[in-house]
């Protein structure tokens, strides 16, 4: 999965990557970035599509679900 409207300037990117609690459940996984065309810090939820591991693991890029987000300054 890419993430493309990352803003990477300063101190700013994808900054971190956890998996859910449930992860074998549910297929959740949580990503903290700022988000270039809103300006925003967002902690956003997806969904894991592939189940084999390895290269072929992939995210649902159009499963995000904003959790929380804040402005840049």
């Amino acid at each position: 999965m890419v993430i493309t409207d990352v803003n990477s300037n300063d101190e700013r990117g994808l900054l971190d990557v956890t998996l859910d609690p449930d992860f074998e459940n549910n297929n959740y996984f949580y990503v903290y970035y700022v988000h270039a065309s809103s300006n925003t810090a967002r902690v956003s939820r997806f969904e894991h599509d592939e189940k084999t591991g390895g290269t072929t693991s992939r995210g649902k890029l159009n499963s995000e679900q904003i959790i929380w987000s804040d402005n840049v300054t």
